[in-house]
């Protein structure tokens, strides 16, 4: 039975987060010949886990329940894929999303959201004016990204994206992203009033913005050449 690397990296992510959770220090298995069939089993269903659900981090999965249970709880492999690893997660992720708006957590957040909206955009030759109500879907994609955590709800109120409840209807909405109305009231209101977030947003997509017009007008001019 083979581990592959990335079977191996999910091993050791989790075998570093317990330890930088108790502030200890921890060492990477390199061996993994004769490794027990309960774990060979576990991190290939692990490794199907994540792949499904690309958009998880998985150092901050693994950290998660630690956050909940305290820095001395022991949490076995199998713990991660239960029901109650996916709701310390999403309690993770609601803090970090609700937390200090001047925070560099949020400040790295919004940097890897523009980043990868950068990268969306471009793959789909589109600006993010268009962005905004590119609809490839039942949904705004803007809304799946959301989902995904592929984006945070400060570049939703930078983009100036108009209120989708008048046409999807709450309902669906927190269906999408439980308590939606609750993330999007107060992410506003921490936008509202950090200036310091309000500027690093608007001059982060602004420089996406330009960069996807620049792109786009490439495109077009070689293809007219073509």
């Amino acid at each position: 039975m083979l581990l592959t690397e990335y079977d191996k990296r999910i091993y050791n992510t989790y075998l570093a987060s317990g330890r930088i959770a108790k502030n200890q220090p921890f060492k990477l298995r390199k061996n993994f010949d004769g490794i027990e069939d309960e774990k060979y089993i576990l991190l290939k269903k692990l490794g199907d886990f994540f792949a499904r659900n690309n958009h998880i981090n998985m150092q901050d999965y693994f950290s998660a329940p630690y956050d909940i249970y305290g820095k001395d709880a022991f949490i076995e492999l199998n713990f991660f894929l239960s029901r109650k690893a996916i709701n310390c997660y999403t309690l993770k992720e609601k803090k970090k999303a609700l937390s200090d708006p001047e925070s560099d957590q949020v400040k790295e957040n919004v940097k890897d959201s523009c980043k990868f909206l950068y990268g969306y955009c471009k793959s789909e030759n589109i600006t993010l004016d268009e962005y905004k109500t590119y609809t490839p879907g039942a949904v705004p994609i803007y809304l799946m990204h959301l989902k995904e955590r592929r984006i945070n709800f400060y570049i939703v109120h930078g983009l100036e994206i108009a209120d989708p409840s008048y046409h999807l209807g709450n309902e669906l909405l927190d269906f999408m992203i439980n308590e939606y109305k609750i993330y999007m009231d107060e992410t506003r209101l921490n936008f509202m009033k950090s200036k310091k977030l309000k500027v690093l947003v608007k001059t982060a997509l602004n420089i996406v913005n330009e960069k996807l017009r620049s792109d786009k007008q490439q495109t077009s001019k070689k293809q007219t050449e073509q």
